[in-house]
Order: C-alpha cells, then structure tokens, then sequence
C-alpha cells in the first residue's frame, strides 16, 4: 500500500510555555470504498477505508531560537513550589489526629490510596490508618487491595467471622499469600488489618468486605486460591459435589485437561444450589463470577492481557461496589499510584481514569509517598535503599518542611509542575524515570512520610 509521508513545519511562540499539547486529526475523503491492495504474510486483501484506523506521530523536533528543545532543560524554566506552612496538616501514627482536617475522606463516596513505592511497611500503616478512620467514622463498607481477587475470598471470610478460619490459618495463609512476587503488601501488618476488621465486624450492625481486585492471567493460580476458599466452606459444608471441584480444581497446569473444565461446570452446577444459601446471596454472587471465568476461561493464559489490567481492577470494583453498597456507603481502593491516579498518558489509562469517569469529584486519589529510608522488591535479598529525592520532585518539596508525617492537598499546588518517585515489584535504580506532572491532574492530595521502613518477610511478628 502506498503512503503519502509529509513533513509539516509551523512557527509559534515557546518562551514563556512549560508544556504543550499536540492533538492529530486524520480526515478521509468520504466514506467510500478505496481499493488498496494489502500484501504481508498471512494476508492478502483490501482496505477498508470506513474502518477505524490509527495515525502515529513517527518524529516531533522543536527548536528554540534556532537550538534543539533539549538544550533547554525544563528545570531552569519551572517556578519553585512554594508550601506555606499553614498548607500543611501534620499527622500522628500513634492516632487519628489530622484526618478529620481532610474533609474529602468525609465527603467523598470512594476514596483511593495509592502508594508511590511497594514494600514499605511505613506506607501500608498509613494506608491501614486511613482504612480504620474511614471504618469508624465515614461508613466505609468496602475495601479493595491490588492482590488477586481469589486470593482475598478466604480473607473476607475470616473477616467476617467464619470461626473455621483460625487466626493461626490467615496468619500463616497472609505469609503465604503476601511474600510472593505477586506482592509485597507487608504480611504482618496486613494480619493486623484484618484481626483489627474482623473485631469491627462482631459488633457491626453491616460487615466491612476486605477484597481483591486484581487478577492472575494464569489460570492456574485463580484454580489453586478457589480450591483454598472451597475447603475452607466445605468445612463446614460437607459437600461431596465441592469436595470433587477441589480435586480438580488442584490440578497443575500441566495435569488439568480440556475435560476436566467440563466436569468442573457439572459439578459446579449441582453444588452451587448448596453454597448459594450457606453463603448468602452476596458472596455468592461474586464467588458464582469468578467460578464462571474460571471455567469458561475468560481470561486465558496471555500476556498480552496484562495490557488491560486496570480496566479489569476497574469492573472488578465496580461490581464489588454496586453488589455490596447502599448509596450512602464509603468504599475505598488501595493499590499502586500508577493504578490509581486521575491520569497517565505515560502508563496508559489507569484504574483511576476508569473510576473518575464513574464517578467524577466523589473518586478521590490520595497518594501516599516517602522522602528516604528503605522498601523490599521482588528477588532484593536485602531492603533496597532509597534514592534520594530529585530536585523539583514532590518528596524533594516535602522533605524541606518540618514534619515528618504529613498531609498536603493537591489544590496548595495548583499551577506547580513537580516529579514523583516510582517503584514497584521490581527495584528501580532510578525512581523518578517519568516526566513532570500537574499533581492536581493525578490527585486529590498526597501523604508524606520522611522516612520509609521496608516491609520485612521472613516471619510474621
């Protein structure tokens, strides 16, 4: 097929800009049929000029008084971020004391905890603090962890008070669970968590739902945490039918067969009539939509689904969301900033994006961000040390003011343009590899701790 390749070339005036905008419209003739001819491969065929097509942007140079935009570093055209001191709210790990001046945590229906590095057991005690305010003082009715949603069934029953689920069982099954590469939520303070919930829950006029919101694109670990759920019911339950599920639900990816998903679907069939009034119909319901994907294998073993994991963490949410809360209720997500912003071109559409178009100024983003000390990442045989902050970044911003835990709302720095520092499974030798950002564009405000104490692994306390 033939391209027409042009250059186009437009002076405008940059001095006094710090960001730009490009926007690209392509515009056919009409709506006819155009015979192009396509050769390749495995193909052979026309175009179709009614379809949707893609237009990418190869090269885009800018010059500047006649010089390359690059020999104009940003840094020396940004203004400095000025925080008063009034803008910030200092907080206590010891107790509550500043979340009641965050009116969003009160006025908003979800509300999304996004740290900035995994394994720091620092950030997760903050998230777990702003988990209990919401619990105790804003009727939060849902929480949703970046684990895998299968993984947390279990979790949730023990929550709630199924008293076959021991406090040694989750404590050991949290381990487990946490100390994967599929996580690096600390494992102690997570077990914490939920002894914290589950003694809410025995006096809760309506239970508190602690659950996942990820998935795993390999079936066989969705199979293996439904067979730990099931045998945790069918403690209880007895059933022969259930029994067989987790037979072969069991089986490695190696040992399970075409058929076997078959056999799955008849037993499913009969010993669902079981679990459904054992259960009730909520958790039910979501335990019937992930036994479906299961077994219908909606979700197959390709990676190029991880490509569409926040629109999934999204309608995961979404679902847990409508099923469980009244309207009054509060719900709240805690997973990567990178899954819960407002926005990330550099990313792709963040789980964020999806809920904000849900539910516009009642999703609010907090990220939670640390200025020195130590995390834990996948295959690190010790902590990893932090990089120090870079200039212009917002842990550089907050590092130079007095308090060590702190609270700043992103409308104290409408206008600025800052960095912010990055880190997830894997270690990172540079932690703040993206460009500048509006931190308003992203979230709603950030929580600041000076120094981060790495999650620790080895053993539950």
């Amino acid at each position: 097929m033939l391209i027409n390749r042009r250059s186009y070339k437009k002076e405008i005036a940059l001095q006094n800009d710090v960001f730009w905008g490009i926007k690209i419209e392509a515009e056919g003739l009409d709506d006819t049929y155009h015979n192009y001819n396509l050769i390749s491969d495995n193909y052979s065929g026309h175009a179709d000029s009614t379809l949707s097509e893609t237009v990418w942007l190869h090269k885009l140079d800018i010059s500047l008084n006649g010089k390359h935009i690059d020999n104009y570093p940003l840094e020396e055209r940004l203004k400095p971020v000025s925080i008063k001191e009034t803008d910030i709210i200092p907080l206590s790990f010891s107790g509550f004391h500043g979340f009641e001046k965050i009116p969003e945590l009160k006025t908003q229906n979800v509300i999304a905890i996004g740290e900035s590095v995994h394994g720091s057991e620092s950030v997760f005690n903050s998230a777990a603090q702003i988990i209990k305010y919401q619990v105790l003082n804003n009727n939060c009715k849902l929480v949703c962890l970046e684990m895998m949603a299968e993984k947390m069934f279990v979790v949730n029953r023990f929550i709630q008070g199924d008293k076959t689920v021991t406090p040694e069982f989750i404590r050991n099954y949290l381990l487990e669970t946490c100390g994967s590469l599929n996580s690096l939520l600390s494992p102690s303070k997570l077990n914490e968590l939920c002894l914290w919930l589950r003694d809410y829950n025995k006096t809760a006029t309506e239970q508190v739902w602690l659950l996942g919101m990820d998935f795993e694109y390999i079936s066989e670990c969705r199979r293996k945490a439904m067979s730990c759920y099931f045998k945790t019911v069918n403690n209880s339950l007895k059933s022969a039918d259930i029994e067989d599920i987790i037979t072969l639900m069991s089986k490695t990816v190696r040992e399970i067969q075409r058929n076997d998903f078959v056999n799955i679907r008849e037993l499913w069939d009969k010993g669902k009539f079981q679990l459904s009034p054992f259960l009730g119909s909520q958790e039910f319901a979501m335990i019937e939509r992930s036994m479906n994907e299961i077994i219908n294998q909606e979700i197959p073993l390709d990676i190029k689904k991880v490509v569409f994991r926040d629109s999934i963490m999204a309608a995961n949410f979404l679902y847990y969301q409508n099923l469980i809360c009244n309207d009054n209720d509060k719900s709240l997500v805690y997973a990567h900033f990178l899954h819960t912003e407002y926005a990330d071109l550099s990313y792709g559409i963040p789980m964020g994006q999806y809920l904000r178009q849900q539910f516009g100024a009642n999703y609010f983003h907090i990220a939670v961000t640390v200025g020195s000390g130590e995390i834990c990442s996948s295959f690190s045989i010790s902590p990893d040390t932090l990089q120090t902050p870079v200039n212009n970044s917002i842990e550089d911003v907050l590092s130079r003011q007095k308090e060590d835990y702190c609270y700043l709302s992103a409308n104290k720095i409408a206008g600025s343009y800052v960095k912010r520092r990055f880190s997830g499974l894997m270690p990172e030798k540079n932690q703040f590899p993206y460009g500048y950002i509006s931190p308003a564009d992203r979230m709603g405000g950030v929580i600041f701790i000076r120094n981060s104490k790495a999650t620790d692994f080895p053993k539950l306390q």
